[in-house]
């Protein structure tokens, strides 16, 4: 069975996105309202503020990180079910939670477009907007 050019370059994509996920600091710290048609866009500041996220939104800006920046939810979905080690989507003993990323940004909407605050120390920060 031989290789077609599209198979390997989609590959080497994919195998260039595990890498940059890997890559990466480990975080600190289904089904959703938001469409996964939607296209998230990191805010150029969206790292230098990670740390005030909880564990699973510093996930999807590392998700997010690893796509480019800018990404569908779809696409932030596909790579969490195959992201591993310090970036799976999973609690820290590796047991894979039981919300997609989906439900999270969703959950997580307001705070992370800053429309809503993370608390009254942290305030506002936009980490991302739709």
């Amino acid at each position: 069975m031989s290789t077609t050019k599209t198979e390997v370059t989609g590959r080497q994509a994919a195998e260039a996105i595990d890498a940059r996920l890997a890559a990466m600091a480990a975080p600190v710290g289904g089904k959703g309202s938001i469409s996964v048609n939607v296209r998230l866009t990191l805010n150029k500041d969206a790292l230098g503020n990670a740390a005030i996220l909880p564990k699973q939104c510093h996930l999807v800006v590392n998700y997010l990180t690893a796509l480019g920046g800018s990404a569908t939810v779809a696409e932030i979905n596909k790579l969490a079910d195959r992201a591993k080690g310090a970036q799976a989507w999973a609690l820290d003993s590796g047991e894979p939670y039981e919300q997609t990323p989906q439900k999270i940004i969703s959950h997580y909407m307001p705070k992370l477009n800053g429309s809503a605050v993370w608390s009254k120390s942290k305030g506002k920060v936009t980490i991302l907007t739709a």
